[in-house]
């Protein structure tokens, strides 16, 4: 039954005449659509394979969901980094890893601070957390001028991003997402106008 899910995502429902704790607890670790145990009835059965196949439509529709909501932040020219409520890292797109120097392997449930270090580059003083910002207004909110992000290898990348609730339902916060990006090019710019003025 394990075989048939991860080889070809196929829905199982047991019809078995045993019902001790030792094979329900195999069978679930298969994750059956269905459990039933002899002598059933043949409108049961049909029931059963009718939510069976409406569920798997389901699931696999959420799969794509996933698949398509995660490539997406993956493709994303910026860093993305999303929290929890508590402000433990749930997800890292390739650019976060990047200026952080970090992965999301290692940075998975861990709290955004161990991964997103930042301080203001002329105080040299570490900058309030954006998460507990944005989970305390509820509101997008932006860093200040002159932030820069220490990466895992000491390098002080200048950057510039926003931080905003994820809200579903329009009421339930679940969480922070973290937009930034490498502000270097900009920051030299800048820089060079104002010396040519």
């Amino acid at each position: 039954a394990l075989e048939l899910k991860n080889k070809y995502n196929i829905s199982v429902i047991y019809l078995t005449a045993h019902a001790d704790d030792d094979t329900i607890f195999r069978a679930k670790l298969t994750e059956p659509y269905g459990y039933i145990v002899k002598p059933f009835d043949e409108t049961e059965l049909k029931s059963m394979i009718e939510i069976a196949v409406y569920k798997q439509k389901s699931d696999r529709k959420l799969k794509e969901s996933e698949k398509w909501f995660k490539t997406t932040l993956n493709s994303i020219g910026d860093g993305v980094i999303t929290t929890d409520m508590n402000g433990s890292i749930t997800f890292m797109n390739p650019i976060a890893e990047m200026l952080t120097g970090g992965s999301r392997t290692d940075a998975a449930d861990k709290p955004l601070e161990a991964v997103f270090n930042i301080i203001n580059e002329i105080t040299r003083e570490k900058c309030e957390n954006p998460v507990l910002k944005v989970i305390g207004t509820g509101q997008i909110i932006g860093l200040a001028n002159h932030t820069l992000l220490i990466s895992r290898d000491g390098k002080e990348i200048p950057i510039k991003d926003s931080g905003a609730p994820i809200i579903l339902n329009d009421s339930d916060n679940l969480g922070v997402v973290l937009v930034f990006q490498d502000d270097t090019d900009a920051r030299m710019a800048q820089k060079k106008i104002q010396d040519s003025e």
